[in-house]
């Protein structure tokens, strides 16, 4: 089953990011912006997994009933009808998975793979955070052109922060010409508008969810 629904959110990744790609394009050429488009790219295939595999488990607590258990309390059929039920009756079919089997054996493996990708995944975007929180506790607080921004030494220009994000310089902006200055700190503001922040933590946690996936 896991090898099943790794595979199901593989294919509806790639063809999300197709549709997404050629969505993009179209979206670009009239100059509207394209962030939606890849925010549900992120989501539909998490929605389409967590959907399957609840499927997959509400049919596994609820197998179909087999045909000669649901007749045991009804009328005895005439010959006709019996010879008809033999044909067109539906039949349980089940497969049952010992736990010593190999296919159990090959599902605990990729499930162990898929927690330890998870951990080492939250460890390293964690680890991230953690980095640029003391990057801008050290950094310098000022104003540039009417503009409140971090200036750090090397790190940036970026911009932090999901809730209140906010932008981060490096201090070689403070060496432009006022024009350059303006310029870039115009584009990262476009970040803050368009809250690209919260669309790569998001992003992130899609990672986070299925690091195996070469499309997340």
């Amino acid at each position: 089953m896991i090898a099943s629904l790794m595979i199901y959110i593989f294919l509806v990744s790639a063809g999300v990011a197709v549709a997404a790609t050629v969505f993009e394009r179209a979206l670009r050429a009239t100059l509207l912006p394209a962030r939606l488009i890849w925010a549900a790219a992120i989501c539909l295939p998490i929605i389409a997994g967590v959907w399957s595999a609840r499927l997959w488990g509400a049919r596994d607590q609820h197998p179909m009933t087999r045909s000669s258990e649901v007749g045991q309390d009804a009328p005895p059929l005439n010959g006709a009808e019996s010879s008809a039920s033999r044909h067109w009756g539906p039949r349980q079919f089940t497969v049952v998975v010992s736990p010593n089997s190999n296919s159990a054996r090959f599902d605990s493996m990729l499930l162990a793979v898929w927690l330890g990708g998870f951990l080492l995944t939250v460890g390293a975007f964690c680890g991230a955070g953690m980095r640029l929180r003391r990057v801008r506790s050290n950094a310098q607080v000022r104003s540039i052109a009417g503009v409140r921004v971090a200036i750090t030494p090397s790190t940036g220009p970026l911009v932090v922060g999901v809730i209140h994000p906010e932008i981060i310089l490096p201090a070689w902006v403070l060496d432009l010409t006022r024009s350059e200055q303006q310029l870039v700190i115009a584009h990262e503001q476009e970040h803050v508008r368009g809250r690209d922040p919260a669309l790569l933590a998001f992003a992130a946690v899609a990672v986070a969810a299925a690091p195996w996936n070469p499309l997340f």
